[in-house]
Formats: C-alpha cells, structure tokens, sequence
C-alpha cells in the first residue's frame, strides 16, 4: 500500500500486471468487448481474479 493511500483510508490495487499477463496468453477478443469494456463472461472472470486475491 502506498503511503498517501494510507493516510487517505483509499485501497489502491494494481491489477494491471494480471491483466497484461492473461492479454498476452489469450486473444482480447476473449475477454474484451472493445478495447476498455470486459465481456459478460470471460471478461468480468478475468477482472475480478485479477482484483480479488487467489487462495
């Protein structure tokens, strides 16, 4: 966690290292409607993993 976001209570996670990583694995055409908005399947899938810790 970065120090201004502990001092504002904000939760920042970078999720961007993920992301790029399944894009490189995958078409986008598998997770991505255009080239911001995740589709309703594999899209929201990806987003959220890459969000939400694994166990």
């Amino acid at each position: 966690m970065l120090d201004e976001e502990m001092k504002s209570g904000d939760m920042f996670i970078n999720a961007n290292e993920y992301i790029k990583a399944e894009l490189e694995k995958y078409p986008q055409s598998k997770f991505l409607l255009d080239h911001i908005r995740p589709n309703a399947s594999e899209g929201v899938i990806m987003y959220s993993r890459a969000a939400l810790p694994q166990k």
